[in-house]
C-alpha cells in the first residue's frame, strides 16, 4: 500500500525550502528506501489542521482539522478525503468528524456512500485512532496522545493511549499499552508481540519512530516543512502514467500440477526496499511470516513428499525458520485461515530442511516457485529449495477424529481430515463459521452412534461470531463436494448469511443463513437449523434469502431436519436456486420472510437440468409467514407463498403437507401453470391451483397436527389414510427428530 517516489528522489528533496515555522512542521515516513507518506501540520493554542498524502495503492490526501478545548483536550476532529487531483473519495471511513464531550463523543462517518451517526462513551483525552502504525493517519496525533498519556502514567512509567476507531459501528475504544523510558523515549506495544519505539525532544514534540518490530517496518522523521501540493501533483502524474505503487505486499499465487496433483500456494510478496533481508529484515532463527499479510496457504489434492516428508492431501500454513547456521526448515502448519503474526508452535505438522543457495542477481520481491521438480523460495541474494514430487500410493484407513480431544476446532479437524475419515464432535457450544473444504467426510455428533436427539441439542454450532460479517453462514459447502461429505446430528444456529455473487444474474446476494452450498453435493441430515437470519441488505446486495439452506447449482440431499424460525427476505426456510435436490422427511415450520420474493418456507427457482430436477417428498412445511412488511420496494414476489414456491424447475411434489402458512397475498403454495411440475398424493391447505398437467391428488382437509412443536398427527388424520402417511414422519426414513 505505498510508494516509491521519482528514482533518484532524496528526502531533502521532499523539504519545502522555505524558512521553517515555529508553529508548522512535517513527516515523511518510509519503508526501506522508498518514501511512503509525507505529512504537513500548522499546530496553533488551539487548533490542529494538516493534510496527509500517501500513495497506497494510487494517491490519497487526507485532510484534517483537530480543534481543541482550554485545556488542550480534543473538541472536535473533521476529515475528509480525496484523489491527488482533488476528487472526493466516498469508500467507508474516508470522510466524517468526532465531536467530543465530557464523557462522550459523537462520530459521524461514511459508510456505503451515507453518514452514519454513533454517540459512543468515552473518557477525555480521547483521540481518532487507529493506534496502529497503518499510513493514510496522521502521525502528528502520536505526539498529541503522548502529552495526555505522559500525564497518567504511573511511577513506571506505564500508561495507555485511548482511541476510537474512524469506522462506523466500531463503537468499543481502543487502549494501546505505552511506557515512557526517560524524559525522550517512548514505547508502544504491538499485539504483545513487539513494541514501537519513538523519540521526543525535550518539549515533547515527536521527532521520530521506528516501527521496525512491527510487522509494518516503517520509520519516519520530524521535518521543517513538505511541499505536500507539489508532492500530491508528482505521485498524481505518476498515478495517470500507469506508474503508481500499486500494493505494498501484492497477493500473488503458484498454481502448478506435480504428477496429477493440483497444488496452490496463496501468499503475499513483500519488496527488498534497499534492505538487508536475510539476517536483518528476516531475522535469523526465528520462525518467520513467510511473505506479507495474511499467511501463506498450500493446497494439495494429493499426498506429496516435500524431501522425505510425506505432507497428506489437504491445506496449510507455511512458515520459514532461517537459520544462520545449519539448514533453515520450511515449517508446515495445520493452522489455516490466519493472519501472518498468528503462528503458533503447537500446530506445526512438519519442519522440513532446506538447502540454500546463492543468487546474482538478487531478487527484489520475495517470490515462490514450483518448478523443475522443487519448491523455491526466491528473495534478495538467496534462494532455498526442497525436492517436491506426487507421494507414492499408500493404503490407509478412514480415521475418527475427535473434537475437542483431537483438534479444539471443528475447522481444524475438518482441515486434517481426508476422504472417508469422520470428525466426531462432543456435546457443546463451538462458536465458529466452518467450511467443509471438500474432502468428503462425515462431520457429525453423538447422535451418529447414540442416536438420541439429546444429542443433537446438546452440539451446537453457533455461527455468530464470524471473522468477517459478509462471511457468516454457520456451514458452508462451497468446494465441490460430493454425497461423501455429510453434515449431521448439530443444531447450527446464529447464522448471518454470506455475500454471494451469484453467477446467472451477475448481481450480489446475502444468502444462506444456516448453511450455504454452492457446486456442491452434500448430505445434510439429523440437523435442527434454526434461529438463522439472511435479511441484512445495504447498497449494492440485490437482496438476502435461504435464512435456514440456501442451495445454488447444487445436487444436495436434505433430509430429517428441523427448520424453524428462520428469517430471509426469500426462502426463509430453504432456498433451491438452479438445484436438482432431494428434499425428504423435513421439518419445516415457523419461519418468516419473503419481503422480496416471497416463498417463506420452500423455495425453489430455475432448472439446473432440462432433465433433472427435484425431488420433494414426505415434508411438513406448516406455519411460515410470507409477508411485505419491510420491502423497501414491493417487488412481484413480495409476500407470497408462505409455504412453497416452484418455479421454473422440473419438481416433484409428493407426500408433503403444506398448512398453516400464511402470506400478504395469494395462497400457500405457489406454482405458475407453465412450471414443470409433476404432482403426487399432497395434503395442501387453501386454493393451491395445480399445473394442468401436473396430476397427481391434493387434500384439501385439516390434518389434525396434535401440537404445534413436533406437528404429529392424530390417529384419525386424512393424512395417515390410503396405507400412507404424509408429511414429515411418512415413508421409510420418518422419525420425529424433536423431544417431546
Amino acid at each position: 500500500m505505498l510508494l516509491t517516489l521519482i528514482r533518484g528522489a532524496t528526502l531533502s528533496a521532499l523539504v519545502a525550502s522555505s524558512a521553517p515555522c515555529a508553529q508548522t512542521g512535517g513527516f515523511v515516513i518510509t519503508l526501506g528506501t522508498d518514501t511512503v507518506q509525507v505529512e504537513r501540520f500548522t499546530r496553533a493554542a488551539d487548533r490542529i489542521s494538516g493534510t496527509v498524502v500517501t500513495h497506497a495503492p494510487e494517491t490519497r490526501v487526507v485532510s484534517y482539522t483537530l480543534t481543541l478545548n482550554a485545556d488542550g483536550t480534543p473538541a472536535r476532529y473533521e476529515y475528509v478525503t480525496t484523489k491527488g487531483d482533488g476528487t472526493p473519495l466516498r469508500g467507508n471511513g474516508q470522510a466524517g468528524s468526532i465531536v467530543f464531550a465530557a464523557d462522550s463523543l459523537t462520530r459521524e462517518t461514511l459508510r456505503n456512500g451515507e453518514m452514519v451517526r454513533d454517540r459512543i462513551v468515552a473518557r477525555p483525552g480521547i483521540l481518532p485512532g487507529p493506534s496502529l502504525p497503518y499510513i493514510g493517519t496522521t502521525a502528528l496525533l502520536y505526539e498529541l496522545g503522548f502529552q495526555y498519556a505522559r500525564k497518567a502514567a504511573n511511577a513506571a512509567g506505564e500508561s495507555g493511549l485511548p482511541q476510537v476507531f474512524l469506522i462506523a459501528g466500531a463503537n468499543q475504544p481502543s487502549r494501546t499499552p505505552l511506557w515512557f523510558i526517560g524524559a525522550d523515549s517512548v514505547e508502544m506495544d504491538y499485539f504483545g508481540v513487539a513494541r514501537r519505539g519513538f523519540r521526543l525532544d525535550a518539549q515533547g514534540r515527536l521527532l521520530r519512530g521506528d516501527w521496525g518490530a512491527s510487522t509494518y517496518k516503517y520509520t519516519f522523521a520530524r521535518v521543517p516543512d513538505v511541499d505536500v501540493p507539489k508532492i500530491a501533483a508528482a505521485w498524481s502524474a505518476r498515478d495517470a502514467r500507469g506508474a503508481a505503487m500499486g500494493a505494498m505486499s501484492p497477493l500473488d499465487s503458484v498454481h502448478a500440477n506435480v504428477a496429477g496433483a493440483a497444488v496452490t500456494i496463496a501468499y503475499s510478496r513483500p519488496a527488498k526496499r534497499g534492505r538487508v533481508v536475510w539476517g536483518a529484515l528476516v531475522p535469523w532463527n526465528a520462525v518467520w511470516r513467510f511473505g506479507a499479510d495474511g499467511a501463506t496457504h498450500l493446497t494439495t489434492s494429493a499426498d506429496l513428499m516435500f524431501g522425505e516428508t510425506r505432507v497428506p492431501a489437504g491445506r496449510y500454513t507455511l512458515w520459514m525458520l532461517p537459520l544462520e547456521g545449519g539448514a533453515s526448515q520450511l515449517v508446515v502448519s495445520r493452522k489455516v485461515d490466519i493472519f501472518g503474526t498468528a503462528y503458533t508452535p503447537a500446530n506445526d505438522f512438519a519442519r522440513i530442511p532446506l538447502e540454500r543457495s546463492q543468487l546474482a542477481p538478487g531478487v527484489e520481491r520475495f517470490t515462490l516457485a514450483l518448478e523443475s521438480g522443487k519448491f523455491w523460495i526466491r528473495w534478495d541474494d538467496a534462494a532455498y529449495s526442497i525436492p517436491v514430487a506426487l507421494a507414492p500410493a499408500q493404503v490407509r484407513a478412514p480415521r475418527t477424529i475427535e473434537v475437542p480431544r483431537d483438534f479444539r476446532t471443528i475447522q481444524q479437524a475438518i482441515d486434517s481430515s481426508r476422504r472417508g475419515d469422520t470428525v466426531l464432535v462432543a456435546p457443546g457450544r463451538y462458536y465458529e463459521n466452518i467450511r467443509f473444504r471438500g474432502h468428503g467426510t462425515l462431520v457429525t455428533s453423538r447422535f451418529a452412534t447414540s442416536h438420541d436427539v439429546a444429542d443433537i441439542e446438546r452440539t451446537i454450532i453457533d455461527g455468530s461470531r464470524p471473522a468477517h460479517p459478509d462471511t457468516a453462514s454457520v456451514v458452508m459447502f462451497i468446494n465441490q463436494e460430493d454425497s461423501m461429505s455429510v453434515l449431521q446430528g448439530f443444531t447450527l444456529t446464529g447464522g448471518k448469511g454470506t455475500v454471494w455473487l451469484d453467477a446467472k444474474d451477475h448481481v450480489q446476494f446475502r444468502e444462506g443463513g444456516g448453511i450455504l452450498c454452492e457446486l456442491a453435493s452434500p448430505v445434510i441430515r439429523f440437523n435442527y437449523i434454526q434461529d438463522n437470519d439472511a435479511t441484512e441488505t445495504r447498497a449494492g446486495l440485490e437482496s438476502a434469502g435461504g435464512g435456514g439452506i440456501r442451495c445454488g447449482y447444487a445436487e444436495p440431499t436434505i433430509a430429517n431436519n428441523v427448520i424453524r424460525r428462520n428469517r430471509g427476505r426469500y426462502g426463509a426456510g430453504v432456498v433451491l436456486f438452479l438445484c436438482a435436490a432431494t428434499v425428504r422427511n423435513n421439518l419445516i415450520v415457523d419461519n418468516t420472510g419473503g419481503e422480496d420474493f416471497g416463498g417463506a418456507g420452500l423455495w425453489i427457482v430455475a432448472p439446473l437440468s432440462r432433465r433433472i430436477g427435484n425431488l420433494v417428498e414426505f415434508n411438513t412445511i406448516a406455519n411460515n409467514r410470507s409477508g411485505n412488511v419491510g420491502a423497501a420496494q414491493p417487488r412481484p414476489m413480495s409476500g407470497i407463498a408462505g409455504g412453497v414456491v416452484v418455479q421454473g424447475v422440473i419438481t416433484e411434489f409428493r407426500n408433503n403437507i403444506v398448512w398453516g402458512n400464511v402470506q400478504a397475498s395469494g395462497d400457500q403454495f405457489v406454482a405458475p401453470p407453465a412450471a414443470p411440475l409433476t404432482l403426487g398424493r399432497n395434503l395442501v391447505q387453501g386454493n393451491f391451483s395445480a399445473p394442468p398437467r401436473a396430476g397427481g391428488e391434493t387434500l384439501r382437509a385439516d390434518p389434525q397436527f396434535v401440537d404445534t412443536v413436533r406437528f404429529e398427527l392424530a390417529a384419525s388424520s386424512p393424512a395417515r389414510a390410503s396405507g400412507s402417511q404424509l408429511g414429515a414422519y411418512g415413508g421409510a426414513g420418518g422419525a420425529p427428530l424433536i423431544r417431546k
